[in-house]
């Protein structure tokens, strides 16, 4: 089983420093993704080595650690955030260190021109017109780390990190495309206690994130708004690349609001991040000494993809959802509370020559809870696993 800690993973977890490593051939480089204006932190900047397909992100906080082989240390860093210029970096200048990588905006703002509702139109047309041409069409292995979070009252009361292959047959498959299509095999873990209120735990669904890798199925709500709900809003820039920025905008018909972020010259999805307020509640009962009646009122839920070119083709590199949730006793004395279920995974390495299935006996039931699964610990799999830094208060 997924071996658990009595407190929050005191995992010795690898922070912002040089890196005492089992293996002689791999090298770390860790640091700080900050922006050159403010120094205020940059979350989910994206570090990949050049010639490769490999790479990591930064927390929330900025913070990250990339571990690398022998034969990338003469490759190229680059950092790269949208509204930002890239960064480049020679490894061997930076190897085994840790310092602050500073970013400078680069943000077009589109003032003079005005861009009618049918120019937004053609922009997201494009966008579905070129699915074919944008994303994997054949099976892809993706080398993957995930999180899961449960945040009582701004306290984290479960943390999961795990590190997943996933064998994905195509990111274009439409008909009949789920979480079933995909096969994840867990090849380590590791968890916190829950302590979650035993009578308020929900499970969290692999499937129902994994199953967003299906572009299609995950681009359908797009399909559904309205030109009223989208507004063109600016160029910024990412990855060398000018992105078209269009913000969604809630209406009588849909609660989604957010930001689409699309290639211009592609017109590729580059970054999805909505949210959408939810605002309905459910009745169950609870036992708390005795048995009460709970209300789970569902708030808000969020979303965020990001797509990185690799050979071409733009394959996933990071995928979050979240609910924040509130609960309570109908005196909200006996409980009152708020939840926060987080859930993401990234993308550290795409591999796409000699893809081959996974095993049906290494596979894990999508379906269940990860925290649940069977599972032998390989801890030597985090000795040099890129993976996103987790928050102080767990480490």
């Amino acid at each position: 089983m997924i071996i658990r800690f009595a407190c929050i993973l005191t995992c010795n977890l690898l922070f912002l420093g040089i890196s005492s490593l089992a293996d002689e051939n791999s090298y770390s480089i860790s640091g700080r993704v900050l922006s050159i204006k403010d120094s205020t932190a940059i979350p989910f900047a994206h570090l990949y080595i050049k010639k490769s397909n490999t790479g990591s992100i930064s927390n929330e906080k900025g913070e990250f650690n990339l571990f690398i082989n022998k034969e990338s240390i003469t490759d190229t860093l680059i950092i790269s955030a949208i509204g930002y210029k890239n960064e480049k970096y020679c490894i061997s200048e930076i190897i085994n260190s840790s310092k602050v990588y500073l970013l400078s905006e680069q943000i077009y703002e589109i003032r003079e021109i005005t861009v009618s509702p049918v120019n937004c139109k053609e922009i997201i047309n494009n966008l579905f017109a070129r699915i074919k041409d944008n994303y994997p069409d054949k099976p892809t292995i993706l080398e993957a780390y995930t999180r899961q979070m449960i945040i009582e009252n701004q306290n984290y009361s479960r943390y999961l990190e795990a590190a997943l292959t996933i064998y994905n047959p195509s990111y274009q498959l439409i008909n009949n495309g789920s979480a079933s299509e995909n096969q994840i095999m867990l090849k380590s873990a590791k968890a916190s206690l829950d302590k979650t209120n035993s009578n308020l735990k929900l499970n969290v669904n692999t499937s129902e994130l994994i199953d967003k890798i299906f572009v299609a199925k995950t681009f359908d709500f797009i399909k559904n708004l309205s030109i009223d709900e989208l507004k063109f809003e600016s160029i910024v820039h990412f990855n060398n690349r000018d992105i078209y920025l269009i913000v969604i905008r809630p209406s009588e018909k849909s609660s989604y609001y957010g930001k689409i972020y699309i290639d211009k010259e592609s017109y590729a999805l580059v970054s999805l991040q909505i949210k959408q307020d939810l605002n309905f509640e459910r009745k169950a009962k609870a036992y708390l000494k005795k048995f009460v009646n709970v209300t789970y009122k569902f708030k808000v839920y969020s979303l965020r993809l990001d797509f990185l070119p690799m050979e071409d083709l733009w394959n996933l590199s990071y995928l979050q959802d979240s609910y924040d949730i509130d609960v309570f006793t109908d005196d909200k004395e006996t409980l009152n509370l708020n939840l926060e279920f987080i859930n993401d995974i990234f993308i550290n390495e795409v591999i796409n020559k000699d893809v081959k299935q996974i095993n049906k006996s290494d596979r894990i039931n999508p379906k269940k809870d990860l925290y649940s699964q069977p599972n032998i610990l390989d801890d030597k799999i985090w000795d040099n696993y890129n993976k996103i830094q987790p928050p102080n208060s767990i480490k």
